[in-house]
Parts: structure tokens; C-alpha cells; sequence
């Protein structure tokens, strides 16, 4: 009983900060009024960081989904999560791969906007609040696993670790080499005209990819 609550909550905190992600970056019918939009918007980093506090393992894996792809392919067969003790090291990363894998969960939250894996890098692991803990002392990104097992999952876990790292690195990388480009073409830009058409264009699609992405949810857990 213990153990099924324990993947309830996982998948509940989860559920509401992806739903809570699709009315705020998506659909951006949150902003009402400026007051309703600062509302929502800090109840979404809210539920990000409770989520997170749930199980990180989640959004390790979602964050940086194409390294942990080659470790944990979405197709794989999961053991009973049944036979995971709760005091067993693995059981939390049981349960972030049960709601990912086994619940289908990694491709409706890649489907909710392309920028969802910068979103939740940023807001989840760059932020300055999210380096030190409770006590002011300076946290790793990633929990730590033990060292002295060498239980198959926590072996995999630890090796898509070193390529999320890898592909951090190339991502930062990324992020400050486009940053610098449209920083030198800001000024043209500033000049041309809004191409409306694109922008309404991409609206719809977010709309549309939102709506998909709400059905999807409600009909994994239907």
C-alpha cells in the first residue's frame, strides 16, 4: 500500500506540473490580467520544484532525454515494480521509469513544445536556487546514487548520467552560440517587419500539440 502511494504522489506531482507547463509556456492562456499571470506562472516553477522534489530522477530523464534514450530505450520490458522493495536504492528510479516508460509518460511531455527539455534543464537544474540545499551548502545537479552497489539499474543510471553531462556541455555550448548570433542580428531584426503569418501559424500548431497532449495524458490514466 505504501509503495502504490508512493507512485501515486510521483505520478500525480508529475501530471499537474506538465498540465500546469501546457496552460503556461504553451497555450499562454494564463495571462488574463498581470496579476493572474504572475500568479500562474510562479505556481508553475511551484509545481516544477515539488515535482522534482517527488522524484528528480524524472526530470534527470526527461531534461536530457536523448542520453538516457541509448540507456533506456522507451520500448523496454520493466520488471514488476511489485517486486522493488521501498527500502531497496532502486525503488525510485523503479518508479521514475515506471511513469516514463510503463505509463508512456517521456513522449507526451516531448510533445507538449519543442523547447520542453530547455525548459526543464533551466528551471530545474541551471537555476541559482537549485545549486545549494536547505543548509546553504552547494549540491550536486543530480542526486546521488550509491556508490557501494553495483546493482544493474543504478550501473545504467550512472552511465547516462556521464553522457546528460556530455550533452549539457554541447547544449550550454549551443544555447551561447545562438545567444551570440542573435545578439549581432538583433538589430536587423529590429528593422524587418513581424511575420505574422508564421506567428499565427506556430500558435495553432502549439495550440494543437497542446490539445493532444492533454488527451493523451487523460487517456494514459483513463
Amino acid at each position: 500500500a505504501k509503495g502504490r502511494r508512493s507512485l501515486s504522489a510521483t505520478v500525480g506531482q508529475w501530471t499537474r506540473a506538465m498540465l500546469k507547463f501546457i496552460k503556461v509556456h504553451v497555450l499562454e492562456d494564463h495571462k488574463s490580467t498581470p496579476k493572474n499571470a504572475e500568479k500562474e506562472e510562479r505556481e508553475l516553477e511551484s509545481f516544477f520544484q515539488q515535482a522534482k522534489a517527488q522524484n528528480s530522477f524524472i526530470a534527470e530523464f526527461l531534461s536530457f532525454y536523448p542520453a538516457f534514450e541509448r540507456h533506456f530505450p522507451l520500448d523496454a520490458e520493466l520488471p514488476p515494480l511489485e517486486e522493488t522493495r521501498l527500502d531497496n536504492p532502486e525503488r525510485p528510479l523503479r518508479e521514475a521509469l515506471e511513469y516514463l516508460i510503463r505509463y508512456r509518460q517521456t513522449d507526451i511531455w516531448l510533445e507538449t513544445d519543442a523547447g520542453v527539455r530547455s525548459f526543464l534543464r533551466e528551471h530545474l537544474f541551471e537555476q541559482e536556487d537549485t545549486a545549494t540545499g536547505p543548509d546553504g551548502q552547494e549540491e550536486p545537479p543530480f542526486k546521488p546514487l550509491p556508490v557501494d552497489l553495483k546493482k544493474e539499474l543504478l550501473t545504467r543510471w550512472r552511465a547516462a548520467r556521464e553522457d546528460a553531462m556530455k550533452l549539457w556541455a554541447e547544449e550550454l555550448a549551443q544555447d551561447a552560440s545562438l545567444g551570440a548570433e542573435g545578439e549581432e542580428g538583433g538589430e536587423e531584426e529590429a528593422m524587418s517587419d513581424p511575420d505574422v503569418a508564421v506567428e499565427e501559424e506556430k500558435s495553432e500548431d502549439s495550440e494543437a500539440a497542446a490539445d493532444a497532449a492533454i488527451d493523451n495524458a487523460e487517456k494514459s490514466f483513463g
